[in-house]
């Protein structure tokens, strides 16, 4: 483990050891709830693979094996007026009756825990997670613990943060966060150089965060917000990243409708050791105009801006923004202005009733990819027990400001496109999302997203790429005690500029389409068992010669609860 591993663990612990002596002599067993389950499962699997080394094949080239994969876990759950710890851990060992060699364990958690320091003022939060990945698409976007584990890393983030929310808001708003961040994907992957350029050296960040947050307050007549943030990211094989922002928002009414409003923000991205560079990433603009409030809280301004990027000459453009909020559980934002490559916009449509929830979003920016792993409720997001991730044990919350409870987690089924590796990117994201919930029998989602991103540095290969997939999940409850579900999704990942430019692909561009489905009836047997019994098929045709894959699997799971 490197140096700088060890000093940031030590530091979690250090503060973790703190939180549990304050609270030892408090806690009684009545306030611990643990959950022990061991699940069993058997895969009947043929499938096809390009990594077909220690493989036993048949005289199609495709592999028959019966898997077996053991997998006991323990949730620990602790709550009390100040203190909620929820904690997850699984370990997976997979024996393959006709491969041996592909025999795997793997171990993974989940900790999280927060600490009310003072009411609902000051709360420090922690958590810690190690996860298996995908190590990179290239090398097969299907890639699991059963199938393809050699293309699997570990990857261990964890997250600390103080956080300050001003209990008064008569005469002012004000909030604080800061936060440490550690992102480290192991090394314990073994990977085809010809294939795939990722190294695990280079997901190897630590980032310190301060984010401060002014407004008006409810009483006062002109509207104003003041936003900071700041932060460093220590790269282990690339330069340190460091990033700014400071957005100051003006508002002075005219008349009950219309107020003159004012903005002005700066951007500042630096990589240390590359002036150039970092100069054309520095964004700064403001601008002034008019505010058309329609109804309450919701309003349309249009402002002349004056923007100007590194030591280009300024530009002059109009841009603005429109806000409706229809109801608490819904709300519409546009915004039209400019950033570092040029014109900038977004979007966030949120619908909700009861049942139904409707989401698209739209975002253009500059990152690096630990800091957009750390992101948390999104649009269309349901809300699960930590350590699954199945649509029939989720639901939707009733309310756009969910706080999640102990023991939970956030999950968003047409998944989320976070390369290892840590480059700073120029990206674009998309997505639309349908949800439905009815609380009884029936749970439904489908989604798209979009997302295209690239390299700033140009320090690896294929870096650039756009994404696009399309997902849906059923789940029936056909009886009370069993539930049937479909799930489905389609995804296109196009690598530019990966291969050798031809007649037949003038781009160079690699273009792998994956194509998944599976069917699953799940039964509860009695109190402590149940089964899950599926049929899935998995595929990726690629125009990049011997990279085809194709899986079908039967599969009985058995789930004990202790």
């Amino acid at each position: 483990m490197h140096t700088r591993t060890r000093i940031i663990n030590n530091k979690f612990c250090s503060v973790a050891s703190a939180v549990i002596c304050a609270l030892s002599g408090t806690v009684n067993a009545s306030d611990v709830k643990l959950i022990p389950v061991m699940e069993v499962g058997v895969y009947n699997i043929n499938y096809t693979t390009p990594n077909t080394n220690d493989l036993v094949l048949e005289s199609d080239g495709s592999v028959d094996d019966r898997v077996i994969q053991y997998k006991p876990s323990l949730a620990i759950d602790y709550k009390s007026k100040k203190l909620n710890v929820s904690s997850f851990v699984d370990y997976a060992a997979t024996q393959h009756s006709n491969n041996g060699a592909q025999d795997t364990e793997h171990l993974s958690y989940s900790i999280n825990s927060d600490l009310a320091i003072y009411e609902q003022a000051l709360h420090w939060r922690g958590s810690v997670n190690r996860k298996y990945r995908v190590a990179d698409s290239q090398l097969g976007a299907f890639s699991d613990e059963i199938v393809g584990s050699e293309n699997l890393t570990g990857v261990m983030t964890m997250q600390q943060s103080l956080d300050f929310l001003l209990p008064n808001t008569r005469y002012i708003n004000a909030s604080a966060k800061l936060s440490l961040n550690k992102s480290e994907a192991q090394d314990d992957v073994e990977l085809d150089e010809d294939v795939s350029n990722f190294s695990t050296s280079t997901f190897d960040t630590e980032s310190k965060n301060l984010n401060l947050a002014f407004a008006n307050g409810d009483r006062s007549a002109v509207d104003w917000v003041i936003l900071m943030s700041h932060s460093k990211s220590d790269r282990a094989e690339l330069s340190d990243y460091s990033a700014s922002n400071f957005v100051f928002e003006l508002g002075v009414p005219i008349t009950q409708r219309f107020s003159w409003v004012a903005d002005a923000s700066i951007n500042k991205n630096k990589i240390d050791n590359d002036q150039a560079l970092s100069s054309g990433l520095t964004h700064k603009q403001w601008g002034t105009g008019l505010s058309w409030r329609f109804i309450r809280n919701s309003h349309l301004s249009i402002l002349a801006y004056r923007s100007k990027t590194g030591e280009q000459e300024a530009r002059e453009f109009i841009g603005g923004e429109f806000e409706w909020v229809m109801s608490s559980r819904s709300q519409l934002k546009l915004t039209a202005d400019r950033n570092q490559f040029g014109e900038n916009y977004g979007f966030n449509l949120n619908l909700r009733n009861r049942y139904l929830q409707a989401s698209a979003s739209y975002s253009e920016g500059i990152d690096i990819n630990s800091q957009q792993s750390f992101s948390t409720g999104q649009l269309g997001s349901f809300v699960c027990p930590l350590g699954s991730a199945t649509i029939d044990q989720c639901f939707l919350p009733q309310t756009l400001d969910y706080q999640l409870q102990a023991g939970e987690q956030w999950v968003t089924f047409n998944g989320r496109d976070i390369q290892l590796n840590d480059e700073v990117v120029n990206f674009k994201s998309g997505s639309f999302n349908l949800s439905y919930d009815n609380g009884r029998k029936l749970k439904l989602f489908a989604g798209y997203r979009l997302s295209e991103q690239e390299s700033v540095e140009k320090q690896s290969s294929n870096n650039d790429r756009l994404s696009s997939s399309v997902s849906a999940s059923v789940n029936y409850k056909v009886s009370a005690k069993s539930d049937l579900s479909l799930t489905t999704s389609i995804s296109k990942n196009t690598y530019l500029g990966y291969q050798t430019v031809t007649a037949e692909n003038p781009n160079g561009d690699r273009i792998d389409k994956n194509r998944s489905w599976a069917l699953s009836f799940k039964s509860q047997l009695s109190p402590r068992l149940s089964t899950d019994l599926s049929y899935s098929y998995r595929q990726t045709d690629s125009n990049q010669a011997g990279r085809d894959t194709e899986d079908n699997r039967l599969t009985l799971i058995g789930r004990y609860v202790f």
